[in-house]
């Protein structure tokens, strides 16, 4: 997966590529286009639980941490998938180092 930030506009983009079989999850209303190489599942934001159980999972996390009750999972059809990211509000967009780096 690679991914590239548009620098200095109004409205900033993440533009992602994904190969064949790579995923992500994205916040519903996060996406603003992709070229059609690319699969789309939404399911409850309920962190691996189903059932009655999933759905209070996932209205507790959009209540207490602001999360959406639903997210996306995007996944590659081909080695040449690309799609674009924007966030709910204007603004920056920073990229986040996660994790130890040694």
């Amino acid at each position: 997966m690679d991914y590239k930030m548009t620098e200095n506009t109004v409205f900033p983009l993440v533009e992602v590529d994904l190969r064949k079989g790579e995923s992500i999850q994205l916040e519903s209303g996060a996406m603003v286009y992709h070229n059609g190489e690319i699969n789309l599942e939404g399911k409850m934001n309920s962190n691996g639980k189903s059932g009655f159980g999933g759905a209070i999972r996932a209205l507790g996390r959009s209540m207490s941490s602001g999360e959406s009750f639903f997210i996306t999972k995007a996944t590659g059809l081909t080695d040449t998938a690309k799609m674009a990211l924007a966030p709910a509000t204007p603004g920056a967009i920073k990229e986040l180092q996660v994790g130890a780096e040694h």
